[in-house]
């Protein structure tokens, strides 16, 4: 099969090596270099970086909706079009261009999460299971007929850590989506009643109410994984790992701060707290942080 794949963040790497191996990627479309870093050095994408590291040739419009890239696409010849987290709507016309049309590699199982952030609404919302879709692009925001679904338990795992679960998973999920393509099996209309969307995460998201129920700060950590915070007498301080207790006190209330835990109570429960990081400082734990805090976080203060 001819290939041209369109993606641009680590997610979609896996996916571009294991076409690269078992069919044959005839250009990668991807974002073109973004400022990164302190210095704010031209960076290319990862997505960039392994297509180079494999031979294949790129292509970078800061648009694809032009005509460069449309007699680009129409040169290759190519049978089919994989997109994976490319992060640009691409025009109907060319999704419509290669043989067998373009198929998105979503993450999530559809209709359930369309939108931008599937992976930290499962998380956030509690889903014991999410997954992979490989779906038929069309005009709407992930509204295609899913043609293969691959599932995968959420567990305990945060937003970094399901990323790369997913980001492998979706390996031998395009690969069987496109044996089921070439194959012509039935496509699976999604059921507009059973929709949820993902919408793009907003920064005001990160801040931790302490009303909420611990188990409702937990998924939020992880689902925001490494961002969430807090604010305490002055200091802005994320929580990178914890965990909820059975303990029940005043919403926002340091229960116990002592050199072995740090527990805060939540509108039910409490959230114990065994690793954070203070602003412009290195994530630590709760015990290293207290040896060298040891007055910040007091009971009697709350």
């Amino acid at each position: 099969m001819r290939i041209i794949f369109a993606g641009s963040p680590d997610f979609s790497v896996p996916v571009l090596k294991s076409l690269h191996e078992n069919h044959s990627v005839c250009l990668v479309i991807t974002q073109p270099d973004r400022p990164s870093g302190r210095g704010k050095k031209l960076t290319a994408c990862e997505v960039k970086q392994c297509a180079l590291k494999l031979g294949l040739k790129v292509h970078q419009p800061e648009s694809i909706n032009n005509e460069h890239s449309r007699q680009l696409i129409r040169e290759q010849n190519a049978d089919i079009m994989i997109v994976a987290a490319y992060g640009q709507i691409i025009p109907l016309d060319i999704l419509q261009m290669t043989k067998l049309h373009a198929w998105n590699i979503h993450a999530s199982i559809l209709p359930r999460w369309r939108g931008a952030s599937p992976i930290e609404h499962a998380i956030l919302h509690a889903d014991k299971m999410t997954g992979i879709s490989i779906m038929k692009m069309e005009r709407g925001m992930d509204t295609g007929p899913v043609i293969h679904s691959e599932t995968i338990e959420v567990g305990i795992m945060n937003r970094i850590q399901l990323t790369k679960a997913l980001s492998q998973l979706a390996v031998p999920a395009i690969l069987n989506g496109i044996d089921s393509i070439i194959e012509n099996k039935n496509l699976s209309v999604q059921d507009d009643k059973e929709v949820t969307y993902a919408p793009k995460i907003k920064k005001d998201s990160f801040r931790i109410d302490w009303l909420l129920t611990a188990e409702q700060i937990l998924c939020k950590i992880l689902a925001f994984h490494p961002y969430c915070y807090f604010e305490y007498k002055g200091h802005t301080i994320r929580i990178l790992d914890c965990e909820v207790v059975d303990i029940n006190n005043v919403p926002g209330s340091v229960v116990v701060a002592d050199q072995n835990k740090l527990i805060i109570a939540a509108n039910q429960q409490a959230i114990l707290i065994k690793e954070l990081q203070l602003s412009g400082k290195k994530a630590i734990s709760w015990k290293s942080f207290y040896n060298g805090h040891p007055d910040l976080f007091t009971v009697k203060d709350a």
